[in-house]
């Protein structure tokens, strides 16, 4: 026993390197979503709260996740890369444990396709790794809930789901699978339904009293103005765009995630003797079996309607093809020469993603203090400007990730989310109207009645789309905040002005 557990200690360990080492990108890029997250999520107080002081579309819980760390390790520039590798980790563990529940073989296999699913992501993803972690533990729950049929099963998967839900609204869509389960299981059918009352409820009000928002300010940033602003904003076309480009076709087929998903199906036909003529009805007659295609069906449902080829967003089906592959891994157990092929696959995929990055992180030193690699070289002008600044004015960066402020220490006092305060969307010649966030016009209202001289930045991009005539143009409120302002110079992404 004490064998058993020294190994599985030493796995864990490993994937925890394997974590910090993937995250170590952070240092070189910088990436906007997770400069959000991060600095808006540290700065979490009584004057500064979600959906309030501060605007997002996302659920509540990864602010919260990020806060607590910050608790125990501070705020920094280190600290955000530990954040990073925890969010990262609890990814690889989720399918760690689920698989080391299956079977304790082809542990390297694993190894290599963790990094490999990986693969042309950046550290924008981190919130889907932490919500896609929450997920799949819920659906494996779910899973063993159907086998065993013990009512702690269900209530640990509803559990889960809640605190999913919480992260990212998206997930909502497999709500009817869990009350599905009602037409599936023999005996206690009340439990179901309150059962996942209870986790949503429970979870709601846990994190409305830590957070202090209430339920309409949940559903409007998450999933009002979502539906409102973000399919002008992206160009979204549901069932059409992923087939316009074969980016997500690419990574579903060569990182690893469709060969083993195929070769598990493969399997599972082969060992129940399956003739594909009678295929629904074994699938029907196991409920196992019958809940992942429901789950599978969901996924590519939501991948094809979000009409999106963002390279994160190709996790809307990896979810529950991972879970497929992980829930049924130790079909793989038996020796095939194919295994071979899955072996090298995934460890080219897992060299190319790790090796040319994480290289010039480590040749560069990019983790010290007054280095600034790639990305945030653009930074270091306004990072002084704003060190000379910083005691005798608010900083006011509008565009910005927080990144700035978080190299400088400057304090945070605005939403950072405002780039959808300054841009507007061009349809046919005509602009798109959506309701702004009500934090972001009162930043907005407070920055025109600065005094004169004032100094503030605008992230170049912004600018950049005066030239614009289709796509995302400059809002009103850009166009008067402008008018009444000079431009000073530019400081690497930052245009420097001043209130007239």
């Amino acid at each position: 026993m004490v064998n058993k557990n020294f190994g599985v200690q030493i796995k864990i360990l490993s994937l925890l390197l394997l974590s910090f080492l993937w995250s170590s990108l952070i240092f070189f890029y910088w990436s906007y979503d997770y400069g959000l997250y991060y600095n808006q999520a540290v700065n979490l107080s009584n004057d500064y709260k979600i959906y309030s002081n501060f605007f997002d579309t996302k659920g509540p819980l990864y602010y919260l996740f990020i806060k607590i760390i910050s608790q125990f390790i501070g705020i920094g520039k280190i600290q955000s890369y530990i954040t990073l590798g925890l969010t990262t980790f609890l990814f690889f563990l989720s399918i760690f444990l689920i698989i080391n529940q299956r079977t304790k073989k082809n542990f390297l296999l694993l190894f290599f396709f963790l990094i490999s699913i990986l693969h042309q992501q950046n550290i924008n993803i981190s919130l889907v790794l932490f919500q896609f972690s929450l997920q799949i533990t819920s659906f494996f729950f779910l899973l063993q809930f159907l086998e065993k049929e013990n009512k702690k099963y269900f209530l640990i998967s509803t559990l889960f789901y809640a605190l999913s839900l919480f992260s990212k609204i998206d997930v909502i869509i497999y709500l009817p699978i869990y009350l599905l389960i009602i037409f599936f299981i023999n005996k206690n059918k009340k439990y179901i339904i309150s059962f996942i009352l209870f986790s949503l409820i429970m979870v709601y009000l846990i994190l409305s009293y830590l957070l202090d928002f209430d339920l309409r300010d949940f559903w409007w940033h998450n999933y009002l103005y979502n539906s409102q602003f973000s399919s002008g904003f992206w160009n979204r076309e549901p069932f059409l765009k992923i087939f316009n480009s074969p980016y997500h076709i690419y990574l579903i087929m060569f990182t690893g995630v469709g060969v083993l998903f195929f070769e598990i199906v493969d399997k599972i036909f082969t060992n129940a003797k399956v003739d594909y003529k009678n295929y629904f009805n074994v699938v029907f007659r196991n409920r196992v079996n019958f809940f992942q295609i429901l789950i599978l069906l969901a996924g590519i449902f939501v991948w094809l309607y979000s009409g999106s080829d963002k390279n994160y967003h190709v996790y809307m089906v990896f979810l529950p093809l991972i879970l497929i592959i992980c829930y049924n891994f130790n079909l793989l157990d038996k020796f095939n020469y194919r295994i071979f092929f899955y072996y090298l696959l995934t460890f080219f995929f897992f060299l190319i993603t790790l090796y040319p990055d994480t290289k010039n992180v480590i040749s560069n030193k990019c983790w010290k203090k007054n280095i600034y690699c790639y990305q945030i070289d653009n930074y270091g002008e306004i990072v002084n400007e704003i060190n000379n600044l910083k005691d005798s004015q608010d900083i006011i960066i509008l565009g910005s990730a927080g990144w700035p402020y978080l190299l400088s220490g400057a304090k945070l006092k605005i939403s950072l989310a405002n780039y959808t305060m300054y841009s507007d969307i061009m349809n046919d010649g005509k602009r798109a109207i959506f309701d702004r966030p009500k934090a972001l016009i009162a930043d907005h209202n407070n920055l025109m009645k600065r005094e004169t001289d004032f100094i503030f930045w605008v992230e170049k991009s912004l600018i950049n789309n005066f030239e614009n005539s289709t796509g995302l143009v400059p809002s009103i409120y850009l166009r008067e905040l402008l008018e009444k302002s000079t431009k000073i110079k530019l400081q690497g992404n930052f245009y420097k002005y001043k209130i007239n």
